[in-house]
Protein backbone atom coordinates (compact mmCIF):
# COMPACT_ATOMS: atom_id res chain seq x y z
CA UNK A 1 0.00 0.00 0.00
CA UNK A 2 0.99 3.85 -0.96
CA UNK A 3 1.49 4.69 2.98
CA UNK A 4 1.36 8.40 1.49
CA UNK A 5 -1.73 7.76 0.01
CA UNK A 6 -3.66 5.92 2.64
CA UNK A 7 -2.74 8.87 4.96
CA UNK A 8 -4.39 11.11 2.75
CA UNK A 9 -7.69 9.18 2.59
CA UNK A 10 -8.03 9.04 6.73
CA UNK A 11 -8.57 12.89 6.42
CA UNK A 12 -5.89 13.56 8.92
CA UNK A 13 -3.45 16.46 8.48
CA UNK A 14 -0.22 15.08 8.87
CA UNK A 15 2.40 17.27 10.14
CA UNK A 16 5.31 17.99 6.91
CA UNK A 17 7.66 15.47 8.82
CA UNK A 18 5.43 12.63 9.11
CA UNK A 19 4.54 13.14 5.31
CA UNK A 20 8.07 12.88 4.43
CA UNK A 21 9.09 9.62 6.74
CA UNK A 22 6.06 8.14 5.40
CA UNK A 23 7.15 8.77 1.64
CA UNK A 24 10.72 7.39 2.28
CA UNK A 25 9.14 4.63 3.73
CA UNK A 26 6.95 3.58 0.82
CA UNK A 27 10.52 2.73 -1.14
CA UNK A 28 10.68 -0.34 0.95
CA UNK A 29 7.13 -1.59 0.40
CA UNK A 30 7.62 -1.23 -3.45
CA UNK A 31 10.81 -3.23 -3.13
CA UNK A 32 9.62 -5.87 -1.13
CA UNK A 33 6.62 -6.45 -3.95
CA UNK A 34 8.73 -6.24 -6.89
CA UNK A 35 12.16 -7.86 -5.79
CA UNK A 36 13.60 -6.77 -9.64
CA UNK A 37 13.49 -3.23 -8.36
CA UNK A 38 15.18 -3.75 -4.78
CA UNK A 39 18.12 -0.78 -4.22
CA UNK A 40 21.10 -1.25 -1.68
CA UNK A 41 19.14 -2.74 1.63
CA UNK A 42 19.88 -0.08 4.55
CA UNK A 43 22.17 -0.25 7.44
CA UNK A 44 21.64 -1.50 10.73
CA UNK A 45 21.88 2.42 11.42
CA UNK A 46 19.31 3.69 8.99
CA UNK A 47 17.40 0.84 9.65
CA UNK A 48 17.31 1.32 13.63
CA UNK A 49 16.77 5.06 12.05
CA UNK A 50 13.54 4.06 9.77
CA UNK A 51 12.20 2.21 12.99
CA UNK A 52 12.36 5.00 15.15
CA UNK A 53 11.02 7.32 12.96
CA UNK A 54 8.18 4.99 12.27
CA UNK A 55 6.88 4.70 16.15
CA UNK A 56 7.14 8.89 16.02
CA UNK A 57 4.42 8.62 13.18
CA UNK A 58 2.54 5.53 15.14
CA UNK A 59 2.33 7.51 18.45
CA UNK A 60 1.48 10.81 16.89
CA UNK A 61 -1.51 8.72 14.69
CA UNK A 62 -2.81 7.22 18.13
CA UNK A 63 -3.00 10.74 19.58
CA UNK A 64 -5.27 11.72 17.00
CA UNK A 65 -7.42 9.18 17.92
Amino acid sequence: HNLSRLSEMTGIVLETEYVDILAEMNAFHIEGRYPESLATPPTKEEALSYITRAEKVYQWLMNQL
